[in-house]
């Protein structure tokens, strides 16, 4: 069986590290791209480096996470990165699948949303991610956008819900969980399956949501329950947001798959 290469940007993340074992799992060999050896803007020792490893895939996973001091680096990272990356994929007739966000969408914007719908985010990560995607769409009309909302991981450590509501309660003892959000949410291997799976569709923007209808404090729960946790956990109604997304193409187990949600 030939073994496919596949680069991936920001490798090391909670969805990095679980995309590299799905990818292993079928057969494809991962290279990390190190932004300590090939940093974003030096764009001849990153074509050198792409050139060199001639990879099938290219999943562009990366973002400005933190500052390391560089001029706009945000930007760079975010926007321009991508930008570069869409076009070598299509100079190296590779599949490029650029992980997008929810944040595209404010919490102005009415849920839930489909792919056709307009975004609306004017600052801040959001609208760089939205100017990633017209830039990489650009660059290269072949590039697989997927938009992802908040992962969901089963340790704590990473940027994930289970790590977010676990800090929350080190801090304040308590959880407050909105009954009247309904986010966009996924677990990290379900993601990474889809990622996989939607690398071989055609250039598009596709939605990678796994909650039907459950809202924040029902999923905080299931988690709690799921994990043993004696997390205390309030409901309010503070923040109303309708976040999900919906996309069959992407095929999202939903949520009650994974978490004891007993709503009918």
């Amino acid at each position: 069986m030939e073994v496919m290469k596949a680069i991936i940007t920001g490798a090391s993340s909670s969805l990095g590290q679980v995309l590299s074992k799905r990818l292993v799992a079928h057969n494809w060999q991962v290279v990390p791209w190190e932004r300590g050896a090939y940093p974003a803007g030096d764009w001849e020792i990153g074509t050198a480096f792409l050139e060199s490893e001639e990879p099938q895939a290219i999943f562009h996973l990366a973002f400005a996470a933190e500052s390391t001091g560089l001029e706009d680096e945000s930007w760079l990272v975010n926007v321009e990165w991508t930008r570069w990356l869409a076009s070598q994929a299509a100079e190296l007739e590779a599949l490029f699948i650029f992980t997008s966000s929810v944040m595209v969408w404010t919490d102005a914007a009415t849920g839930p949303f489909i792919p056709e719908n307009d975004t609306d985010a004017v600052e801040g990560y959001g609208y760089e991610k939205r100017q990633a995607e017209l830039a990489a769409l650009e660059a290269n009309p072949d590039t697989v956008i997927t938009r992802l909302g908040w992962q969901i991981g089963h340790t704590a450590g990473g940027r994930h819900m289970l790590d977010h509501i676990e800090k929350q309660i080190a801090e304040h003892g308590k959880l407050s969980a909105s009954q009247a959000w309904y986010p966009a949410c996924s677990f990290l291997e379900d993601t990474a399956a889809a990622l996989l799976r939607l690398a071989a569709m055609p250039g598009d923007v596709y939605l990678l949501d796994a909650n039907e209808r459950w809202n924040y404090f029902e999923i905080a729960q299931a988690l709690k329950e799921l994990h043993n946790k004696d997390w205390l956990i309030e409901s309010d109604g503070d923040f109303i947001y309708d976040q999900r997304m919906l996309d069959p193409r992407s095929q999202m187990p939903a949520l009650s798959r994974r978490l004891p949600l007993h709503k009918p």
